[in-house]
């Protein structure tokens, strides 16, 4: 017999009659059950190399069997911190044995309807949820979801209940948004701008948060500024009498276009400058950043995923990542 060609999909009903060895000893086999002895199991994984068998995702998921696959959602793709995460969270699954199916969102609501198209194809293990938009915890939680992981976010206190019991990973924005704060305030900053982007999630509301309070205690002058990631077109755009101390940006794409207008002005040398995340850009560039292990926010997080699916069911546990100012 022929290794299957692939015209014709090779059931397990029709391996078992080949081979000689029962359907249910192939299929604890292949979702990996531990009642099946070595030698059984060396006997089925050459009998499935040799017919060509391919195991069918959704009648493992119906059956109530691990898929190895992992969802993913991210708001976005392109940028350095989500490709970081991903990187990390995908590093973590093949070190499990499994596949992260990746998937980005249009906009805040899409992210939701990804959720829910990714829990009726029922093919997940779990799926991980990456920087979610505020606007998903206004709704229910959709039914039948897998086990889920949040990354880079965490419910609001007036978030629907549904979400609440969800293990968070998340970074200590405050503390270090905070100590950055302090070292340019010692070394004589009395005025700031702050700018952030469109999206408004769990980070942009902490790092703001603590910018706000550390220059309303201080009583400091500040102004703020929201817009595109294009750090260049908003300290364009910006009306100011006199120009400030020191500027600090939600993260380091938006300090990047900041330092080209300071630099196109030579002002780089008068205006101190800070970006979040840690990118290469920001000691290229030369201004001070918090540096955030992205590829640990992922990695936890998939750890933390697999605890679940593997059967841990205590209370929710919170991740918080510490991060490094770098000056």
């Amino acid at each position: 017999m022929k290794k299957n060609s692939g015209k014709e999909t090779l059931s397990i009903i029709r391996l078992a009659e080949l081979t000689g060895i029962s359907k249910s000893t192939i299929s604890r086999v292949v979702t990996k059950h531990p009642s099946v002895s070595e030698k059984t199991r060396e006997k089925v994984e050459k009998a499935i190399e040799k017919y060509g068998y391919v195991p069918s995702i959704s009648g493992r998921s119906l059956a109530g069997a691990k898929t190895g696959i992992i969802g993913l959602i991210s708001p976005y793709i392109a940028s350095g911190y989500a490709a970081e995460v991903i990187s990390g969270a995908t590093a973590e699954a093949r070190s499990q044995g499994a596949h992260i199916l990746c998937s980005a969102s249009h906009n805040e609501s899409d992210y939701l309807e990804l959720l829910r198209d990714m829990s009726r194809w029922r093919m997940m293990d779990g799926i991980l949820l990456i920087a979610p938009p505020d606007l998903i915890y206004k709704e229910k939680r959709p039914e039948n979801t897998p086990q889920l992981v949040i990354c880079s976010s965490k419910p609001a206190p007036k978030a629907d209940t549904s979400w609440k019991e969800l293990d968070t990973v998340t970074v200590a924005n405050r503390k270090y948004q905070t100590e950055l704060l302090e070292k340019f305030y010692e070394s004589g900053c009395r005025s700031f701008i702050y700018f952030s982007g469109d999206d408004q999630n769990y980070d942009a509301h902490e790092r703001f948060g603590a910018f706000k309070s550390f220059v309303e205690e201080k009583k400091l002058k500040w102004t703020s500024a929201r817009g595109s990631y294009n750090g260049y077109e908003m300290m364009s755009a910006m009306k100011v009498e006199k120009l400030p101390d020191a500027i600090i940006c939600f993260n380091d794409q938006i300090a990047c276009g900041v330092y080209q207008y300071l630099k196109e002005k030579g002002l780089d040398n008068k205006i101190k400058l800070s970006g979040f995340d840690g990118d290469p850009s920001s000691e290229t560039y030369k201004f001070s950043t918090v540096e955030v292990p992205l590829l640990q926010i992922g990695k936890t997080g998939v750890q933390r995923l697999f605890e679940r699916i593997n059967g841990y069911n205590e209370a929710k546990r919170e991740d918080i990542i510490e991060l490094k100012v770098r000056i």
